[in-house]
């Protein structure tokens, strides 16, 4: 009988076409056009629906009974995340299944027992709507009326950073949307949801695209990606929602391409199956559904039904592949996604075709290499600075490839190693704390170019910034989203130049706003990627005046050793044992060092007269002695070890930031995972103002060391010769400031390619 009811109902809907109207339901996600094809996909038949064009009867099937089965075992008075929503899916597509009632009452439960410690506010609005027809009116009611006491308005002013806070009023204004007038008539609720409404409307007019342009492709931290892209598309679907019309058009080429940093940082090695290290937070997962909560199980999906993006739709297997193991039983909650977003007609990107380059907005991706020494490379270009726990590391750059080759140093310890829970951060033997996050926000931190200016001292949340580098410290989240970026100074830097040739790649990035005029007032950083196994860092700078002396930084996982043997005593000139200190070199021609299963070499090629500083270790890894770490290892350094220099060793007073952790209470998952030794600076000989610098980095070098590349200079250009294995590489470069340049391969038919000067747009990423 019940059946029938819902067959009437759906009959009456088939006579609307497009968003649902007033007093229908559903609307979230879904309307009851699409039940039929749901109930076609999970192996149940409709009565008189038209089933051509639904693809293969029960293709869902399995999915579906495991979820009738999972939820009909006894449901728990505590609700899991997902699990109202998961019986919610189940009453909406099968209410006739003899375990229905149950999972209603355990909805009805979840409405009438609300509270901050239960199912979000969005997943109830969910279950509200796909449940309406047979839930008490009454229970309703109460829910309502109670959420009207409380809600939030989603005001202009309102920032999407602040994900807590914009969470809560997205499942606000979600219940606004799914209970209307005709549903509630009360005067009281009616006058509460035209100001969710109205305050929505200016909000998805104004903040929410400022935000997503300003944002770029890149996630502001990996730690915090998986809330940035739910957040994002639950909004533009709700906003589709409130405004009647598809959202999804708007924002295919922003929100809608917001996953292809998965796929660009994909690597085969077991260890590297995260996303770069970077930014604040020790959680860098592979996929945006990793902790089975607040819906970030749907997003991929959502976003490749929405927009049928090849990466998105990628992402969304991975996820779906997680959801089917049946050993995580928060996982196991959100098998309905795969059914409700179906993507199975949706084009793939083919990972084995990926391009040398990408250009995520603010960052870019290289790659290259094959097997299990597939390399990626990450560049931050021009993310604004957005949110509290950015680093200041606009130029920066990692390498991962076969391991961790070039890293982040340091981890984000701010809230763990602290007295309340027996911790400590330090800056050499000053017994006052000293937050650790000054370093890890630092460029030094961060593969940067480091300009030294004794006469700056920047101030940061209200205490001397040490690791002074000439940056410019910034703090606190942006909230506001009117003022232009460069007014705001939050605009750190330009990608003034990108382009792919083959397997090759460019990227110049224009740094001058990321640091001090006083100290610098021009400097671009350019990255030339030839054939996917050798990185030249070329950094091009005008310095204000001749005290400024800089610094050129990579942070390595080991202790480098030079032509094939550790580093000689001899050019020891601080630390007390041979295991760490600094050693300082003149023109020592390839260091070269290892990961796991990979390896890097570095070459200085111009200067030609250079100082390098190797500084690190012992890099002892301590042991968490306490709490739910227990048994977890790090490397928090001493006052009296190198891992951590606040500024280049050279410096006076160059002292170790460092850490101890008794009891942390939350550590990501990569915490401590990343090795981290120290790292090599190169300081020309002569300091001029005018300063060019190039580098060469090659991941997984062959055995043998790398000839010394042959350099040549005439009419204003440098000429570079480099010789990697098989692959011989010329580089014609301007010897100022100017830019670009001509990458040519002799070892590949002589192929020439000039350097772009403006940026280009990316082809479509190749289809399976």
């Amino acid at each position: 009988m019940r059946f029938c009811l819902h067959l009437i109902r759906f009959c009456a809907c088939l006579f609307v076409m497009g968003a649902a109207r007033a007093g229908e339901h559903p609307r979230l996600f879904l309307s009851a056009l699409d039940l039929p094809r749901l109930r076609h996909a999970c192996g149940l038949q409709t009565p008189g629906a038209d089933t051509s064009g639904f693809g293969r009867f029960g293709r869902h099937a399995d999915a579906f009974n495991f979820l009738r089965l999972r939820l009909s075992e006894g449901l728990e008075e505590f609700a899991l995340p997902g699990e109202v929503a998961a019986a919610a899916f189940l009453h909406l597509v099968a209410p006739e299944d003899p375990g229905d009632q149950a999972r209603l009452e355990f909805v009805s439960r979840a409405l009438h027992d609300a509270s901050p410690l239960g199912p979000s506010t969005l997943e109830l609005a969910l279950a509200l709507d796909w449940c309406w027809y047979d839930l008490d009116p009454d229970i309703r009611r109460d829910f309502i009326m109670r959420l009207r006491e409380n809600a939030r308005r989603l005001e202009p002013e309102d920032s999407p950073i602040d994900h807590v806070d914009f969470r809560r009023k997205l499942g606000d204004l979600a219940v606004a949307l799914v209970v209307d007038e005709t549903d509630e008539p009360s005067p009281s609720w009616l006058t509460a949801r035209m100001k969710l409404i109205d305050a929505a409307r200016g909000h998805f007019a104004t903040t929410f695209p400022t935000f997503v342009d300003w944002r770029g492709r890149a996630p502001l931290s990996p730690s915090t990606a998986a809330a940035e892209e739910s957040d994002a598309a639950l909004a533009i679907e709700l906003a589709g929602t409130l405004l009647r019309s598809d959202q999804w058009g708007t924002y295919r080429e922003s929100v809608g391409r917001w996953l292809e940093h998965y796929v660009m940082t994909s690597l085969p090695h077991a260890a590297l199956q995260h996303q770069f290290l970077r930014d604040d937070g020790s959680d860098a997962p592979p996929t945006p559904a990793d902790a089975w909560r607040e819906f970030e199980p749907i997003t991929a999906h959502l976003i490749a039904a929405r927009t049928r993006d090849a990466s998105a739709a990628v992402v969304a297997d991975r996820v779906a592949r997680r959801l089917s193991s049946t050993d995580n039983a928060g996982a196991a909650l959100w098998r309905w996604v795969p059914i409700v977003f179906d993507i199975s007609e949706s084009p793939r990107c083919d990972l084995s075709k990926l391009p040398a380059g990408r250009n995520l907005g603010g960052a870019v991706v290289l790659r290259g290499g094959i097997g299990v020494e597939q390399t990626a490379i990450w560049i931050d270009t021009e993310t604004p600075f957005l949110r509290r726990g950015q680093a200041f590391d606009a130029g920066g750059f990692q390498v991962y490839g076969g391991g961790h080759l070039i890293v982040r140093a340091g981890d984000d310890v701010e809230f763990e190693a602290v007295s309340s829970k027996g911790g400590k951060q330090r800056l050499g033997r000053d017994n006052r704390t000293t937050r650790f996050s000054q370093f890890t926000t630092s460029s030094i931190a961060a593969n940067c170019l480091i300009f030294w200016d004794a006469s700056r001292a920047p101030f940061w949340y209200g205490a001397r910034y040490a690791p002074v580098g000439g940056q410019t410290p910034l703090e606190g989240n942006c909230r506001d989203f009117i003022t232009p970026l460069d007014a705001q100074g939050r605009r750190r830097a330009r990608l003034s130049a990108y382009g792919v040739h083959e397997t090759s790649a460019y990227a110049a990035v224009d740094l001058s706003r990321a640091y001090d005029a006083r100290s610098v007032t021009r400097y671009v950083r350019e990255f030339v990627w030839a054939a996917g196994r050798a990185l030249f860092v070329i950094d091009r700078a005008q310095l204000a005046n001749p005290r400024v002396l800089p610094t050129w930084v990579i942070n390595i996982p080991d202790a480098p050793t030079l032509r094939g043997e550790s580093l000689p005593q001899r050019v020891q000139i601080r630390g007390a044992t041979a295991d760490g200190g600094v050693w300082q070199l003149r023109n020592p021609g390839e260091l070269r060092w290892s990961d796991l299963d990979g390896a890097a070499a570095w070459v200085g090629i111009w200067p030609s007269e250079i100082i390098v500083n190797v500084v690190g270790g012992p890099a002892k890894r301590q042991r968490i002695p306490a709490g739910p770490f227990r048994g977890r290892t790090y490397v928090g350094g001493t006052a009296d070890s190198f891992e951590h220099l606040a500024i280049p060793a050279g410096r006076p007073d160059a002292e170790n930031f460092w850490y101890e952790l008794e009891s942390p209470t939350s550590l990501g998952r990569q915490f401590g995972q990343v090795n981290h030794w120290g790292r090599i600076e190169v300081e020309p000989v002569l300091n001029e103002t005018q300063l060019l610098f190039v580098n060469l980095i090659v991941p997984n070098p062959p055995a043998d060391l790398l000839p010394a590349p042959v350099v040549k200079t005439s009419d204003g250009k440098l000429t570079i010769d480099a010789t990697v294995g098989d692959l011989r590489v010329q580089l014609v470069l301007p010897a100022g400031l100017e830019t670009g340049g001509r990458l040519i391969l002799p070892s590949s038919g002589g192929d020439a390619w000039d350097l772009p000067n403006r940026v280009a747009p990316d082809e479509p990423l190749p289809r399976r």
